[in-house]
């Protein structure tokens, strides 16, 4: 669908940056099956990699965190230019950004600082528009969502996940 294309693509930008040499094959394929829809995620995630004075390290990174027994893939891995030592965790949008997405990408962050000991600042959703901005408005070409508080939207998150566990199971006994 939509956003897996649009991840393919952001991978190969990403990868291509960081001279990775990656295949077109994925690339090619979604731009072939809809050129003008992606081409607002195209033109908005080089834009924000432009004006973000991020430099990408890692994409499509999978995270485990052993002691709250959760995993999943970080979209993007950043380092800010201005402060090298600490790291950025990116979660790509192309549709709405709700709350839920500051729970996820936080436990992203904290999976990935349990993992590697490495310091991670912030946690960010980078949503991309699925259609064509106004092309004389450069703010419209993406958007930026930093999460508030990283432990406390990671704390939100385990609390989503018990009350998972808990609603599987019966609250009567009879």
């Amino acid at each position: 669908g939509f956003g897996n294309d649009s991840h393919n693509i952001i991978e190969y930008l990403v990868m291509n940056d960081m001279e990775k040499h990656p295949s077109r094959a994925k690339m090619d394929d979604a731009m072939t099956r809809n050129t003008a829809g992606y081409t607002p995620i195209l033109e908005g995630f080089s834009a924000w990699l432009r004006d973000s004075g991020i430099k990408i390290v890692a994409s499509e990174l999978m995270v485990y965190h052993a002691a709250h027994k959760y995993a999943g893939t970080i979209d993007l891995v950043g380092i800010k230019q201005n402060d090298p030592l600490s790291l950025v965790v990116i979660d790509v949008k192309t549709g709405g950004v709700f709350d839920e997405a500051a729970m996820q990408v936080s436990a992203y962050a904290t999976a990935l600082e349990y993992l590697t000991n490495d310091p991670v600042s912030e946690a960010w959703v980078l949503q991309l528009p699925r259609e064509r901005p106004d092309k004389w408005d450069a703010d419209k070409l993406y958007q930026v969502h930093k999460v508030e508080s990283i432990p406390t939207y990671h704390e939100a998150f385990i609390d989503a996940m018990n009350l998972r566990e808990r609603l599987k199971g019966e609250a009567w006994t009879t």
